[in-house]
C-alpha cells in the first residue's frame, strides 16, 4: 500500500465546518466538539484560529450553543 492520504486535525475540521457554513456543517462542528469535549484551553485555541480567518461571529455563535 504505502500511500498517504492527506487529513486535517479535528480542531481544523471544526474551523472548515464554520467555514463551510452549511446547516449540516454546523451539525457536524456541533457534533465534533460534543464528543471530543475541549478543555477551555482548546476552546481558546480553536477561538484563535476561527479569529485568524475572519469567523469570529461563526465561533461564537458555535460556542454559545455549546454552552
Amino acid at each position: 500500500m504505502g500511500h498517504m492520504v492527506p487529513t486535517v486535525s479535528w480542531q481544523a475540521l471544526v474551523v472548515l465546518k464554520l467555514y463551510a457554513g452549511g446547516p449540516q456543517d454546523r451539525l457536524d462542528a456541533e457534533q465534533i466538539l460534543r464528543t471530543k469535549q475541549p478543555s477551555e484551553r482548546e476552546r481558546e485555541h480553536l477561538r484563535g484560529m476561527a479569529d485568524s480567518v475572519g469567523l469570529s461571529k461563526e465561533w461564537q455563535a458555535l460556542a454559545d450553543v455549546l454552552r
